[in-house]
């Protein structure tokens, strides 16, 4: 089965340490995603969709993270992380388009 990697996006604002990248990959009809935040990766096994609302829950130096965002244009998503209470905006610019991989 193919995998397609839809885009891969780097955090513009918000308050986890910086560089965060947040890369989305389709497989079948499910999305999931890769945040690397420095040189640590968090895989995120489902990203749900609801509407035009993407939703999703990690953890962050064992805090619990819930996730909501939309896209905006082409190349923009915003949104708010929950950091168990503390609601931060953040906001990603897409920087590697859609591609497919084998």
């Amino acid at each position: 089965m193919r995998r397609n990697l839809l885009s891969a996006w780097l955090l513009v604002r918000g308050i986890f340490r910086l560089p965060m990248l947040l890369t989305v990959i389709r497989k079948g009809e499910n999305l999931s995603a890769v945040f690397t935040i420095s040189d640590t990766e968090m895989t995120v096994k489902e990203i749900k969709k609801e509407s035009d609302t993407y939703k999703c829950n990690f953890y962050v130096d064992g805090t619990y993270v819930s996730l909501t965002f939309i896209q905006e244009g082409k190349n923009k998503l915003t949104g708010k992380a929950n950091a168990e209470g503390m609601v931060i905006p953040v906001t990603f610019t897409k920087i590697v388009k859609a591609v497919q991989a084998r």
